[in-house]
């Protein structure tokens, strides 16, 4: 099961924000969005699709070729 984490980062600017990602196992895809609901809205989709971590590159990049 996937589940989100968080983390602080800072960009190149210097500019600190909330980074939300996701972890399945030892699995871990960071900074995938800093809109919460965005990225529980993609959690929501990793799950009900029982996404493997062998696949999840591949639907995340599926996802922000399609936006």
């Amino acid at each position: 099961m996937w589940q989100m984490i968080t983390e602080e980062l800072t960009n190149e600017d210097g500019i600190h924000y909330t980074a939300y990602g996701f972890k399945c196992g030892e699995y871990i895809v960071h900074d995938f969005s800093s809109v919460q609901s965005e990225a529980e809205d993609f959690l929501r989709i990793l799950n009900e699709l029982e996404v493997s971590t062998v696949h999840a590159a591949d639907i995340i990049e599926d996802h922000f070729a399609s936006i």
